[in-house]
């Protein structure tokens, strides 16, 4: 091919495109394309124009914080006077601005590039993305197609097939695992918004990310409020610590980005041992007095956390009494279940619904969450 003395090559034009991505111009990537350029990234649906290129460019790389695109393995499929198709790899270090997380893409991507008065443009731009890690809720496995020109297999999250593999190993073990799993799921006398996001809580609370990921998307597909799915690290907080809320925190920032400023409420004031005598009905117990009394600074933090999750949250006060008790039936803290217990039956939880949120912690918890729980709420 004769290129002009000083003519910028397509693939040049690609390795500028993607700086521009980089420093977040949407502006200067779509310089490099033809009026009438057309994209398709991952979704299978052209965007037509580079007009329209330019403002979709910009509303994807606003959910980063950071991008890294490195190009290899460039290769001329269509070499011709004044057209030319790129074949490349691509991997794409991202961070994402809504969560500070990182994401990793590894796709590959066809170019068609034209020349014209300005030089070499981009009129066609596809990305195949072959996977991605971790995996992102918002992008299902239809966004991975794989290697052009071969079929893969469907991507599959990496606990769904070793459950597969247990049920292949042990039919018996994994017939009974798949019918926990499936009642755990099923929702009867709560909402089914309200029993996922228990779920992901007691989840939260042992550290099984993959299952606090799958049962806040079940929560967001049922339709809970983003209000009332961020009312519930506030609980975590209250009965395991900050890094456990953190962690169902990070889940909620992929599926339902970040929350709205006081959305899940905010704690009142007034006089801290009142409102402990008139959640437990009565005196506090002593270990409550004992806080008052010696730890003063911790006593008003509790109280002001207690009352602002359990009875001033946007969840209703039966819902986070409920997360308290499946969080903690999943430990075996019995003492705490049946505390909350009590505190759910006070603001109306049936002893249906008790019921319901132990069954459903038993397959994050294993069978040892029945006999304390069951004791607690007074089975057994």
């Amino acid at each position: 091919m004769n290129i002009p003395a000083g003519e910028m090559t397509p693939e040049r034009v690609l390795y500028e495109y993607f700086d521009c991505i980089d420093q977040q111009d949407a502006a200067g990537a779509v310089q490099w394309w033809t009026e009438d350029g057309r994209a398709e990234v991952m979704t299978g649906k052209f965007i037509e124009g580079r007009d329209k290129v330019g403002r979709a460019l910009g509303r994807i790389i606003a959910a980063y914080a950071r991008t890294s695109h490195h190009v290899t393995n460039v290769r001329r499929i269509v070499d011709e006077e004044d057209r030319v198709v790129l074949m490349v790899y691509v991997y794409a270090f991202h961070r994402m601005a809504a969560t500070e997380a990182t994401w990793h893409l590894w796709a590959r991507l066809q170019d068609e590039f034209v020349r014209t008065p300005e030089g070499w443009r981009i009129r066609d731009h596809r990305l195949m993305g072959v996977d991605g890690f971790p995996r992102r809720p918002d992008m299902t496995d239809d966004y991975y197609v794989g290697h052009p020109g071969r079929n893969p297999t469907p991507l599959r999250r990496p606990a769904r097939t070793a459950m597969d593999a247990i049920v292949a190993a042990h039919p018996a073990a994994g017939a009974g695992m798949t019918k926990l799993l499936e009642d755990s799921a099923r929702a009867d006398s709560l909402e089914p918004g309200h029993k996922a996001i228990i779920v992901a809580c007691a989840a939260a609370a042992k550290g099984q990310d993959w299952v606090v990921d799958e049962a806040v998307g079940r929560a967001k597909a049922a339709g809970l409020p983003p209000e009332q799915a961020w009312a519930a690290p506030g609980a975590l907080v209250l009965t395991r610590g900050v890094a456990v809320a953190v962690r169902l925190a990070q889940v909620l920032l992929w599926h339902y980005g970040p929350p709205e400023e006081g959305a899940s409420g905010a704690a009142s004031g007034g006089n801290a041992l009142d409102y402990f005598r008139s959640y437990f009905g009565g005196d506090p117990p002593p270990r409550i007095q004992a806080m008052a009394d010696r730890a003063p600074g911790l006593f008003e933090g509790y109280a002001h956390l207690h009352r602002g999750t359990l009875r001033e949250s946007a969840l209703p006060p039966a819902i986070v009494e409920l997360i308290m008790c499946a969080v903690n039936a999943a430990e075996l803290q019995s003492e705490f279940v049946k505390i909350h217990a009590d505190g759910a039956r006070r603001v109306g939880a049936t002893e249906e619904q008790l019921l319901e949120a132990i069954v459903a912690v038993v397959p994050i918890g294993g069978i040892a969450v029945w006999p304390g729980a069951a004791a607690a709420l007074g089975l057994v």
